[in-house]
Order: structure tokens, then sequence, then C-alpha cells
């Protein structure tokens, strides 16, 4: 789940956890909040969130950033089936963390 995290955070620009946090404040439907200190620990392997919201927030806030469509296709056939979307791909990403954490 890191590295497909911080994938999308490369993908960004490396943005500043501040830009992070206010990009999330700043779109009131995403399903969470997190806070800039939870997103560093998210970016370095520290913290796996316990509950999707949080990880789907962080996750779409660097999408968001990147000017990336969550539900398009990610290519890769290490994310699973053909036609997975990222936003699925990092949910079995997260299921797996999850499960080990």
């Amino acid at each position: 789940m890191v590295s497909a995290l911080f994938s999308c955070y490369e993908q960004a620009g490396r943005p500043p956890l501040t830009a992070i946090e206010e990009w999330i404040d700043a779109h009131p439907g995403l399903p969470g909040t997190v806070s800039k200190e939870t997103v560093r620990r998210m970016l370095v392997g520290l913290a796996v969130p316990l509950t999707w919201d949080m990880a789907v927030t962080v996750f779409l806030a660097l999408c968001g950033m990147a000017g990336r469509d969550p539900d398009e296709p990610t290519g890769d056939r290490r994310d699973g089936p053909a036609g997975t979307s990222r936003r699925e791909a990092f949910h079995r990403y997260w299921q797996a963390a999850v499960a080990v954490s």
C-alpha cells in the first residue's frame, strides 16, 4: 500500500503535507478527514489506516493533486485483472496491508 500511495504522491509532484491537508479540507465531499501527520505516517509506512475512508481520502487527494482520474484503469496487470481502476487497485493494497497489521 505504501508503494502505491507514494507513487501517487510522486505523480502529484511531492506536495508539502500542509498542501495535502489543505486540499482535503477544501473538498468536503471526501469520505473522511486526515491530518498532515497521518498523511506523513502513511507515506513513510508507519501507519495503515484501519478505515477505508481515511485511506481513500488521502488516495483521492493525491489523485486530484496529480490530475489523475482514480477510476481510470491502471493498465498494469500487477494491479489486478484488465480494467482494474486505480481506486480498486489501491483498495486491494489497503486490504492486504490491514490484514497484516
